[in-house]
């Protein structure tokens, strides 16, 4: 009887678990976070969404985070439901989309921070670098951190600093 009820235990403990991975979503902001080095915190998305005039699904050209075509072909082209980046609509699908926007953020900044002089990358210098273009994080903006962070604290370390 103790083996039988130890085995029901055991098998109930797996079933569990494996349950609990099996619902992760991979596809989640969160799963990506945890799992890949991903240089902005969602703090920073957030501030930079706001920045912007946090408008989702913005009918303008670049969505909610203005996003140029350039700019996501720089990021390699993240795109919706795994649509083909040569499709016709794949970029407008994307920048509209706010999850496939701070994926193209994510991947943009990953392949352009390392032209920064520092390494204590703030929310400021990934505004600047989102803004201005990709190796202009050492470069003069006339958006003073003080200006900026009446919408939020661009000045808080992010991304790399914590892992």
């Amino acid at each position: 009887m103790f083996k039988i009820l130890t085995l029901l235990c055991v098998m109930f403990y797996y079933s569990c678990s494996c349950k609990q991975q099996l619902y992760e979503d991979k596809n989640s902001f969160e799963y990506r976070q945890k799992y890949f080095k991903w240089p902005l915190s969602q703090t920073c998305l957030d501030c930079i969404w706001k920045y912007f005039g946090a408008k989702e699904g913005n009918e303008l050209n670049g969505g909610p985070f203005f996003i140029s075509k350039y700019y996501w072909s720089d990021a390699n082209s993240p795109t919706v439901n795994n649509e083909n980046p040569k499709d016709k609509n794949a970029y407008k699908n994307c920048v509209r989309n706010v999850y496939c926007s701070m994926v193209t953020m994510q991947n943009y900044m990953n392949r352009y921070k390392q032209f920064c002089s520092t390494t204590e990358l703030t929310c400021y210098h990934y505004l600047k670098m989102h803004n201005l273009g990709g190796q202009s994080c050492n470069k003069e903006w006339n958006v003073k951190p003080d200006n900026a962070d009446r919408i939020c604290n661009f000045t808080e370390p992010t991304g790399y600093m914590h892992l």
